[in-house]
C-alpha cells in the first residue's frame, strides 16, 4: 500500500468532492446486482461509489465495480488495517472512515 502526505491526501479529497459532490453509500447484500448497480451510478452522474464493509459481499462487490470504467471505488466502515488491506487488494482506491472524537 502507498502512503501519502497528508497534504497529498487533502488535495485528493478535494479533487473528489469536484468530481462528486454526493458520494452514495452502497450496503451489497447480492453480488449479482453490484456491477449492475455500479454502472447505474455512474451512468447517472454519480461516478464516485462507497461500498461499506458491512456484509459478506462487500469486497467482492469492490472487486467487480472497481472494474466500471470512469468509477472511482472507495470502501467504507473500515475498522482495523486488515479491513483496509483487504479493500485495497479488492480495488478501492479511497478510505471513508468514521471519526469518534474522544472528549
Amino acid at each position: 500500500m502507498t502512503k501519502i502526505s497528508s497534504k497529498d491526501a487533502s488535495i485528493r479529497n478535494l479533487e473528489i468532492c469536484k468530481i462528486a459532490p454526493v458520494i452514495p453509500v452502497l450496503i451489497i447484500d447480492d453480488i449479482s446486482t453490484a456491477r449492475d448497480l455500479g454502472e447505474a451510478l455512474v451512468a447517472g452522474g454519480l461516478p464516485v461509489l462507497e461500498v461499506t464493509l458491512r456484509t459478506e459481499c462487500a469486497l467482492d462487490a469492490i472487486r467487480e465495480m472497481s472494474k466500471i470504467k470512469g468509477g472511482i471505488v472507495g470502501a467504507g466502515t473500515l475498522l482495523t488495517y486488515t479491513d483496509v488491506n483487504n479493500a485495497v487488494e479488492a480495488g478501492a482506491t479511497l478510505a471513508f472512515l468514521q471519526v469518534q472524537r474522544i472528549i
